[in-house]
């Protein structure tokens, strides 16, 4: 039966053709919307590449709605395979049609309804053996009722591939609805978000979100994605957990310096995934003045990895950019200040400010100095610590005002954190680690912090 082999068209692999023999009609009835039939399906043949076997007639028929304008059809039977496995098939959908014609309904192009003959769904199961893969695919096909039998063409729609890191853009981009808060959940640059987004939604052919200069928002298609996409990623991440939990490797203690003023999202999030992923690894984060003070304890042993500025260096330990992030103003929840939505840093030349010690060789203190230079003006620096919280309750208590990183952090109700927008002025994190050979457990934080902390504006090849 060679001459059934179908070519497919571009989206779908052919699986078969089904030559369905079937008895003459029995009508059962009739309803407004027209003529209803039993046809029943007395055996028959399924030729393909590889799928083979033969149609069983036991509880087996087409059930038609005939009208003027359209034959609605559902045919339910089971095929034994040459292989000895059962499947059992509901085909539903509607007559006539070309392999062409299901092409452009894969892809979510107008067919008239007329012309498409039937489709089978996931309602098609495998009890077990070499097809029950069929039980996850979407089957599509066309069909030609001849004396006698059914002719069915068959196709299995080609699942896209698609990436993950595409597919964790999409989400972040659906929950934000702003590109920018996307790149920033995910630690990479805008573009690289705009590009997977795009090249996701060219592998799957349809339009995901619509956009203008002032919103984004998802389109019908992106309603019916986002929560499949998000139950894969966590079913991925869960498959992932499951294997690498089994990994003897990932087993004892790393200690994690960090400076209060640098990455402090970064570090939750690391700090996160490595209990989820590595729940042996024991992460244990020691708080420290400054950066320079953790790339000593890193070279001293002391210290495994550290969060740190990346404008401190020491000759034997290597960084990783991490982050950036911008100077924001700290001011007292009473300020006058306090209801913008950003300032102009010039506007604080008259406050004095609070911030770390310049003995200590601070690089946030650098920053201050360096920020205010550039808006004109030199701080009055009234207060000096080298605590974090120390400097939050000075400024809650309007003993000055402060720069810090970031605008996302979370502070007391007594301080706002309010960004600064002329002038805004760069702060960078980086990943600390000896550049000794490491332990095995402490490489394997080091390749998960590869993973959820990526080098701010790095756009990888597709």
């Amino acid at each position: 039966m060679t001459d059934l082999l179908a070519p497919a068209p571009p989206g779908l692999s052919f699986l078969a053709t089904f030559v369905v023999q079937v008895a003459d009609p029995v009508e059962i009835g009739s309803t407004p919307e027209g003529t209803r039939r039993i046809i029943p399906i007395v055996g028959g043949r399924v030729e393909g590449p590889e799928l083979r076997g033969t149609v069983l007639p036991v509880g087996a028929d087409f059930q038609v709605l005939s009208s003027p304008t359209l034959t609605e059809l559902e045919a339910k039977y089971a095929i034994e395979t040459d292989d000895g496995d059962r499947i059992y098939v509901t085909n539903f959908g509607l007559r006539s049609g070309t392999p062409e014609d299901i092409a452009r309904l894969v892809a979510g192009e107008p067919v008239p309804p007329e012309r498409v003959y039937f489709r089978c769904t996931p309602r098609l199961t495998a009890a077990e053996g070499r097809w029950s893969w069929l039980r996850s695919r979407i089957l599509v096909g066309t069909g030609e009722r001849l004396p006698g039998e059914v002719r069915l063409t068959v196709f299995v729609v080609d699942w896209p591939a698609v990436e993950i890191r595409w597919m964790k853009s999409f989400v972040a981009v659906a929950e934000e609805l702003n590109y920018g808060r996307a790149a920033e959940v995910l630690h990479i640059a805008q573009p690289a978000v705009s590009q997977q987004v795009q090249q996701l939604e060219k592998r799957l052919g349809v339009k995901l979100f619509d956009r203008t200069t002032r919103s984004v928002r998802l389109t019908a298609a992106g309603e019916r994605f986002l929560q499949p996409c998000k139950d894969a990623l966590a079913g991925i991440d869960r498959a992932v957990d499951a294997a690498v939990i089994a990994d003897p490797k990932v087993e004892g203690r790393v200690r994690v310096g960090f400076s209060g003023a640098y990455g402090q999202t970064e570090l939750s999030s690391l700090a996160r995934s490595v209990r989820r992923r590595y729940p042996l690894i024991d992460l244990v984060l020691e708080g420290a003045t400054v950066s320079g003070q953790i790339l000593d304890e890193i070279w001293e042993g002391q210290l495994d990895l550290g969060i740190v500025s990346d404008a401190v260096s020491h000759p034997h330990v290597l960084t990783r950019q991490i982050s950036v992030e911008y100077l924001s103003a700290l001011l007292p929840s009473d300020h006058p200040l306090a209801e913008r939505e950003s300032i102009d840093l010039a506007e604080l030349r008259e406050e004095a400010f609070v911030a770390n010690p310049a003995a200590t060789g601070s690089t946030l203190r650098r920053d201050l100095l360096a920020a205010c230079r550039d808006a004109g003006f030199t701080p009055n620096i009234v207060q000096e610590t080298t605590d974090g919280i120390v400097l939050t309750a000075l400024v809650a208590a309007g003993v000055g005002v402060a720069l810090v990183p970031g605008d996302v952090q979370t502070y007391p109700n007594r301080v706002v954190l309010i960004p600064l927008d002329a002038g805004r002025f760069e702060v960078r994190a980086a990943l600390a680690w000896s550049d000794r050979p490491v332990s095995p457990v402490v490489q394997t934080v080091l390749d998960l912090a590869a993973e959820v902390l990526p080098t701010p504006g790095a756009v990888s090849d597709e």
